[in-house]
């Protein structure tokens, strides 16, 4: 099953890609770059993690996928094939959507 108390969590908010590790529902940041959102934009995100490497990129879905990565960062956490989703509102915006979609592992 997911733990979700125990690993690495990306969110893509407030302007900023963030890379965090997050251990018994402790979260600390190991990466963050700033990012400009655009309000009816569709946003392409590539996380990878490699040993104790995590590294994401985002980009606007209408453009190629960039070949440099937004953030890396260095965690502490090991995990063995788990991986999840999860979309949160820090705003009381009307009307907001997320979707996934592709989603490949490997």
């Amino acid at each position: 099953t997911l733990d979700p108390a125990n690993g690495v969590a990306v969110s893509l908010a407030e302007g900023v890609v963030r890379v965090q590790q997050v251990v018994g529902w402790s979260y600390s940041v190991i990466g963050e770059a700033a990012k400009t959102w655009t309000v009816g934009t569709d946003y392409r995100c590539r996380v990878r993690v490699s040993g104790s490497t995590v590294q994401a990129r985002v980009w606007a879905a209408s453009a190629a996928e960039p070949s440099t990565w937004d953030v890396t960062g260095t965690t502490t956490v090991t995990a063995a094939g788990y991986y999840g989703f999860w979309v949160g509102c820090g705003s009381a915006a009307a009307a907001q959507t997320a979707s996934f979609d592709d989603i490949t592992t490997a």
